[in-house]
């Protein structure tokens, strides 16, 4: 359900998913690696504020691999 929202998002939004990897945190709780095509601030900005809208999102972060 969450994957298909957040593509639904991403997609909806014309941000080009380059990678997704799931696993599980020491809780067990999901966690959604997403690695997707930014413009520029603004528009990674109005990405998270749209993920972050998603119901079972609870964060939203930035990082490099």
């Amino acid at each position: 359900g969450i994957l298909a929202d957040i593509s639904v998002a991403l997609a909806d939004m014309k941000v080009y998913i380059l990678q997704i990897n799931t696993m599980k945190d020491s809780n067990e709780n999901d966690i959604v690696d997403i690695k997707v095509s930014c413009k520029n601030v603004e528009h990674y900005h109005s990405i998270v504020s749209r993920l972050k809208s998603i119901k079972g999102v609870v964060d939203v972060t930035r990082g490099f691999s």
